[in-house]
C-alpha cells in the first residue's frame, strides 16, 4: 500500500520470466517472507527518496555564495506558501516590538538570515571575508533537503503543515532525518500519516519482518534547539531522558517494541555524549522495567563545511548537514531485535 515500508527478509522478483519447479518452503526456515515485484519496489524507493542525502542536490553549484543563499531562503519559503508573508509580517513585528517574544517562528528566523547573509556576501568586496552561522544555514539545508527528499510520500502534505507552526517544524525535520537515516540504512521505514489521531501513535514504524513492527518516538525538546547557550550538566541530562521516556509511553504501543529518539540541533561539543551517558545510567536503573524498550537513539543534526582548494589556490566553500547519531541499548529489554548502530 502507498505509505507502507517493504519489510525486512523480503524478496524482489524483477520482471522476467521464471520457471518454478518446487515450493519454496519458508516455514522450514523458520521466517515468513514478503514477496514483491517492481512496481512496489519503485513506489517504495521515490516514496522514500532513498539515496538522496543532506548534501546539495546534483547539479546545482555547492558554492556558498549569494546566489546559492538567495535560493536556499526561496526553497524554505516555498514550502510555507501563502502563508509565509503572514509569518514573516508577524515575526518583523515581533522583532520589533518592546517585549519581543522569546522564541521566533524558527523556519521564518533561518530564511530572514539566509537572505541577510546573502545581502551580505552580495556586498562584499573580494579580498573581504564576512563571518556567517553555519549552524543556522546548515539547518535550513537540512529542512529544505529533508523536505524535497519525502515530498512524494502520502504523509507529505500533514508534515509539511507543520512548518506553519511555531515548534512543530523542527521536529519534522528530526524525524524525515532519521527517517532517511534508517531508510539509507536498509530498513523498511513507514511514518505517520496524517488520518491516524486515536489511540497509541508513534512516528515512525519499522518493519523488520511481515510478523514484527518496531516503533520510534521522536522527540526534540526545546532545551536542546540549539545553538544552545551554556552546557548541558549531568543532571539536568538525566532529568530529561527520565521525563521523556515516561511521555514516550503514550506515544509507543505496548503490543510491539519501540525505541526512544531525542534529537537535537547545534548541541556544541560534549553535549551529544553528555546525553547518551546520561541514557546509559537511566536504562540502567530500569533493567527490570520496560522489557519493551529496545534502546534510546540519541541524535544531532548540526554544520558540515568543507573548504576546497583548486590549482590557482582559489578557496570555494561548500555546505552540508551533519547527522550525529547514537544507540544506547536497553539492558532490560525482552525482545528478539538486534539495534546496530553501524
Amino acid at each position: 500500500m502507498p505509505g507502507y515500508p517493504i519489510p525486512g527478509q523480503s524478496l524482489y522478483f524483477p520482471p522476467a520470466m521464471y520457471r518454478l519447479e518446487v515450493p519454496i518452503e519458508t516455514d522450514s526456515l523458520g521466517m515468513s517472507a514478503t514477496l514483491f515485484g517492481q512496481q512496489a519496489r519503485d513506489g517504495y524507493l521515490t516514496e522514500t527518496g532513498k539515496g538522496v542525502s543532506l548534501n546539495l542536490e546534483a547539479g546545482k553549484s555547492q558554492e556558498l555564495d549569494a546566489s546559492f543563499l538567495r535560493d536556499l531562503a526561496a526553497t524554505a519559503a516555498g514550502f510555507l506558501g501563502e502563508g509565509y508573508e503572514m509569518l514573516r509580517a508577524a515575526d518583523e513585528r515581533g522583532m520589533k516590538s518592546s517585549t519581543p517574544p522569546p522564541r521566533r517562528h524558527r523556519l521564518v528566523e533561518l530564511i530572514s538570515y539566509a537572505e541577510h547573509a546573502s545581502e551580505l556576501l552580495s556586498r562584499a568586496g573580494a579580498p573581504e571575508r564576512v563571518e556567517l552561522s553555519a549552524d543556522y544555514l546548515c539547518e535550513l539545508r537540512a529542512t529544505t533537503t529533508a523536505f524535497d527528499r519525502w515530498r512524494h510520500h502520502p504523509a507529505w502534505p500533514h508534515l509539511v503543515a507543520t512548518l506553519g507552526t511555531a515548534t512543530e517544524g523542527q521536529h519534522s525535520v528530526m524525524m524525515l532525518t532519521l527517517a532517511s537515516y534508517l531508510v539509507d540504512a536498509d530498513n523498511g521505514v513507514g511514518i505517520l500519516a496524517d488520518n491516524a489521531t486515536s489511540g497509541r501513535i508513534a512516528d515512525l514504524w519499522l518493519e523488520p519482518s511481515v510478523k514484527k513492527r518496531l516503533e520510534l518516538e521522536v522527540k526534540t525538546p526545546l532545551m536542546l534547539r540549539g545553538p544552545i547557550s551554556a552546557p548541558l550538566i549531568d543532571s539536568d541530562a538525566e532529568g530529561m531522558v527520565t521525563r521523556l521516556l515516561k511521555k514516550s509511553a503514550g506515544q509507543l504501543n505496548r503490543d510491539h517494541d519501540g525505541v526512544l529518539a531525542i534529537g537535537g540541533f547545534h548541541l556544541g561539543p560534549g553535549t551529544l555524549e553528555r546525553i547518551v551517558d546520561a541514557g546509559t545510567r537511566v536504562l540502567g536503573r530500569m533493567v527490570h522495567r520496560k522489557a519493551k524498550l529496545a534502546a534510546l537513539v540519541v541524535a544531532e543534526i548540526g554544520a558540515a563545511l568543507t573548504e576546497a582548494v583548486d590549482s590557482s589556490g582559489a578557496t570555494s566553500v561548500s555546505l552540508s548537514a551533519a547527522v550525529k547519531t547514537r544507540v544506547v541499548q536497553h539492558p532490560g529489554y525482552r525482545g528478539d531485535l538486534n539495534l546496530r548502530d553501524q
